[in-house]
């Protein structure tokens, strides 16, 4: 986890002190991003070098060059992935043409030639002998001092500024970073405990349906505030002659500003959707078959836990859980509270008949599942029902999926119960 607050960048200007290049630090991507503009730097220098950057690794290999005439120069973006001690080898005919961001830091020498060091802190100039720790300090004061000069963000006590202050205190040493801390605490979040599955710069979802087969990926930019939906061509389910999944975006009044549905034996076409987001609005997920899906925080790399029914509240930094159902069941835990140490349920099928049963014993900590030698229902060609067991981290730890139209074998199966784990039950004619 780390903080794009103290990316770095060397500005390559030209004729007219116009940009032609800028080479960009991405600590929290931890890559380099070259993105050159303008084909003609400088036309006094035509068939000469002008300008160029040379990428090697901490042994000295070279992983990248790019070299600048002052005219014909290839334009476009190129990103080359770095780790500690990586060496970056500057040209600047010009040198005083050379600059660095942050300004108020001295990272560029009055030379043609510069050679620095990509450090955990930020960037080391072997001529100017800079401390990129002490860089690194000035570039949190920096920041800490741009939130106290600015009373919305002083209210908010997680603004997306206020956790890229926190991620920076990781690369500080003590005893400097307890004191900063001290110094800083009305511009830091006012929570540092673990932030939530979703909080972070993104995460993206993969819906998958038969087969294990991605039908849908979905992204979540929080730093764009948008969402990209981006269907692959093909069936979700062939199983499923109706609703297999669906996606939902609701303004914060309720309204619907975006709606996707997927039959799972329709045939879709590859297409991509792009929706806009605000603080206050609502993202509602269904896939019937949670367990086959995966979702990753982008800025934590952790597995962000989805089932069947999802509610996410758009939040300033990322996505907040948000679920009516779960705050209902909350006020009225007291009605629906069972107490007990033994619970049985009968499935029943077509025409009355019970085709399996179900039985929690607590003190065994045990799920038992029987199944009866029956059809349950031949009117239903796919699942007709199913239970899904998740342990705390999410994970699939049992699963029973029936159909309707197929004869059952008599079996029982029992499976470890732990607390805290979830049980998940399925019927389609659960209400009748």
């Amino acid at each position: 986890q780390d903080s794009a607050a103290y990316n770095e960048q060397l500005i390559f200007l030209g004729y007219g002190d116009m940009p032609f290049a800028r080479l960009a630090v991405d600590h929290e991507a931890r890559q380099l991003v070259l993105d050159i503009t303008n084909a003609t730097p400088h036309s006094y220098f035509a068939n000469t070098l002008y300008a160029s950057i040379t990428v090697l690794t901490a042994s000295g290999e070279k992983v990248f060059e790019r070299k600048m005439n002052g005219i014909n120069c290839a334009t476009g973006k190129i990103v080359v992935p770095f780790s500690d001690h990586y060496h970056l080898y500057l040209y600047h005919a010009e040198p005083g043409r050379l600059k660095a961001s942050p300004g108020y830091l001295t990272l560029v020498s009055s030379t043609k030639y510069q050679l620095l060091r990509l450090d955990s802190e930020g960037l080391y100039h072997f001529s100017l002998n800079n401390d990129p720790a002490a860089d690194l300090q000035a570039m949190f004061t920096h920041r800490a001092d741009a939130i106290r000069a600015c009373p919305l963000l002083m209210a908010q006590p997680y603004a997306a500024c206020k956790n890229d202050l926190w991620l920076m205190l990781s690369h500080i040493e003590e005893p400097t970073r307890s004191a900063l801390m001290r110094d800083s605490v009305d511009v830091l979040p006012a929570d540092n405990s673990e932030p939530g599955e979703g909080i972070g710069k993104g995460v993206t979802l993969q819906l998958r349906g038969q087969g294990d087969r991605t039908f849908c990926q979905l992204a979540y930019d929080n730093r764009q505030q948008r969402m990209t939906i981006e269907t692959l061509a093909g069936q979700p389910h062939p199983y499923y002659t109706a609703t297999y999944s669906t996606l939902t975006v609701k303004e914060e009044s309720g309204e619907v500003i975006y709606s996707r549905h997927y039959d799972g034996i329709t045939h879709y076409s590859a297409d991509s959707d792009t929706v806009v987001l605000q603080a206050g609005m609502y993202i509602e997920l269904f896939h019937d078959e949670p367990y086959r899906c995966s979702a990753i925080n982008e800025t934590t790399g952790q597995n962000v836990r989805l089932k069947k029914h999802n509610r996410w509240r758009v939040v300033s930094d990322g996505l907040e859980v948000d679920s009516p159902e779960q705050t209902e069941e909350k006020n009225t835990s007291d009605a629906a509270a069972l107490y007990g140490d033994k619970f049985s349920w009968q499935l029943i099928g077509k025409e009355e008949n019970g085709f399996a049963s179900m039985e929690i014993d607590i003190r065994a900590q045990q799920f038992i599942f029987t199944a009866y030698p029956i059809a349950p229902h031949s009117d239903f060609a796919t699942e007709y029902a199913a239970v899904t067991i998740y342990n705390t981290r999410g994970t699939v730890v049992y699963r029973q999926s029936i159909k309707g139209s197929v004869q059952l074998g008599g079996y029982t199966d029992v499976c470890g119960l732990d607390e805290d784990y979830t049980i998940e039950v399925f019927h389609a004619e659960g209400a009748d």
